[in-house]
């Protein structure tokens, strides 16, 4: 679910455009009830640009009524412009027996309705000048009236005044509703982003409680197999209670936990490095035959490139490992010294590890632990002798 943000201008725009074609649809409706008899009138009068000028405000209103055209901006210009002109008009035509001011009154409002109040001001500014030219006009004759000048400056200096508190009044009020919708939006927005943060972190929550269920199962299913793997390790090992066989099994169990050991914190045992584990393995084995002096070292002293094993195949390739090198260790002679060899090769159907020693036996690859953790792991021994002490096995590992 996506919550929709608000910037600040979004809900006054809102209102502005909702009030205004609120009112262009009201004057298409009860804007016929001046129409009709308007018209009529200036027929009879011969008043054309009333005619002209009152049917073309109107088809203007229709315009705006039936299409979208227009942005709002556009559209509040129209209005304005069309209540000024058809103020102007009547005035001019009209007089004082007309209505005029009072659509002149209305262009002012409107305009400090949906424009700023600069817009609305000058507007007035212009109902001064015109208001000062009809004055004039009239005491020098140019437009007839029954009034003298000086009664129509009385009767348009308190039109202005009356528009001016009006527009002052109406500018206040658009002012408050902004600054009060602004606020509104402000706190709309902000807590629309405090929803969209909840919600990243409640999907944040459920996904790690889906991780946190896959790694107890992952766990779980860990644990179970590595039961079963200790069960096999008993049965197979003639343990006779001799320390030469708890010390094998205390072997093949440390191997399990090599494996655990190199699973990541995060839970993740699809990526056991497989060029750590012979390492630590090897290291395991020696630290259990003190007595023996072992070194152990990577062919021509490169580091290995990175390979990586399941946890499932890693736990028999350690047990692999740690026959091969508990039975090359207990088959060299009394105080020879030991050194192991070893290198990793990742080819594209299988990965090989190689191992050379010079200890000078040769281990048991026909052991069934040594076979069955080659079987699970999915690989198989080869075994080379060169020389009288010089003894070479690799695994090679199919990839699966």
């Amino acid at each position: 679910m996506k919550i929709p943000v608000y910037r600040r201008a979004d809900i006054p725009h809102i209102f502005e455009t909702q009030i205004l074609n609120s009112l262009i649809r009201w004057f298409a409706v009860f804007g016929l009830i001046a129409l009709v008899p308007s018209v009529v009138a200036a027929y009879v009068q011969g008043l054309w640009w009333v005619i002209v000028v009152d049917a073309g405000v109107y088809a203007l209103l229709l315009v705006l009524v039936f299409t979208s055209w227009f942005s709002h901006q556009t559209r509040s210009w129209f209005v304005i412009a069309g209540t000024a002109l058809v103020g102007t008009v009547v005035l001019l035509y009209t007089g004082n027996e007309g209505t005029g001011f009072m659509w002149l009154m209305a262009a002012v409002v409107f305009s400090a309705s949906f424009r700023s109040s600069r817009v609305a001001y000058r507007l007035v500014t212009a109902l001064a000048i015109l208001t000062v030219a009809y004055a004039v006009a009239v005491a020098t004759g140019l437009v007839a009236s029954n009034l003298s000048g000086p009664i129509v400056t009385v009767i348009g200096a308190n039109v202005l005044v009356v528009v001016t508190a009006t527009t002052h009044v109406v500018t206040q009020l658009v002012s408050r509703l902004r600054t009060l919708t602004g606020h509104q939006s402000k706190l709309l927005g902000q807590l629309s982003d405090e929803l969209q943060e909840n919600m990243e972190i409640q999907r944040s929550l459920r996904q790690t409680l889906e991780d946190k269920r896959a790694g107890l199962h992952e766990l779980d299913h860990r644990v179970r197999n590595n039961i079963q793997v200790v069960l096999s390790l008993m049965n197979l090992a003639e343990c006779d209670g001799s320390p030469e066989a708890l010390q094998a099994l205390r072997l093949r169990i440390e191997a399990l936990a090599t494996v655990q050991q190199l699973i990541e914190p995060t839970g993740n045992a699809d990526d056991i490095e497989v060029p750590v584990l012979v390492l630590r393995t090897a290291q395991k084995v020696r630290a259990a035959f003190p007595q023996h002096r072992v070194q152990f070292s990577w062919c021509e002293g490169q580091e290995p490139p990175e390979a990586f094993l399941g946890a499932d195949r890693a736990v028999h390739l350690a047990i692999a490992c740690t026959e091969l090198f508990s039975q090359s260790i207990t088959q060299a002679e009394p105080g020879h010294e030991l050194s192991f060899e070893a290198s990793v090769a990742a080819n594209e159907d299988h990965l090989r590890i190689t191992v050379g020693t010079n200890s000078g036996g040769i281990p048991d690859t026909g052991n069934d632990l040594l076979l069955a953790a080659l079987d699970q792991c999915g690989g198989q021994i080869e075994l080379h002798q060169t020389g009288s002490r010089h003894t070479l096995w690799s695994i090679r590992l199919w990839n699966t």
